[in-house]
């Protein structure tokens, strides 16, 4: 599920759910992306946070166990240039 709500200045909010593949689990993720880069949308500001549940290392041969992280991210579409994990 994911919702997105759209600010007169500040571009939009959005809260959303995925799936990771490998690992597999479930990324939670809300915060803001905008306001619309229209000359160059590559470099269109998101930031927000971020949860990785249960994600299962038993899918990579050789590693074994389960990963978690929590934490922050800022950056434009292009790159995110600022992660930062507050637990794992």
């Amino acid at each position: 599920m994911s919702s997105c709500a759209v600010l007169a200045t500040d571009g939009a909010t959005f809260d959303a759910t995925l799936t990771n593949p490998t690992p597999r689990g479930e990324i939670g993720t809300r915060g803001t992306f905008g306001p619309w880069q229209a000359d160059d949308p590559s470099q269109t500001p998101v930031r927000g946070e971020y949860t990785f549940k249960s994600a299962n290392l038993d899918t990579i041969k050789g590693i074994g166990g389960t990963l978690s992280s929590v934490g922050t991210y800022s950056g434009v579409l292009e790159g995110i240039d600022d992660l930062r994990e507050n637990e794992s």
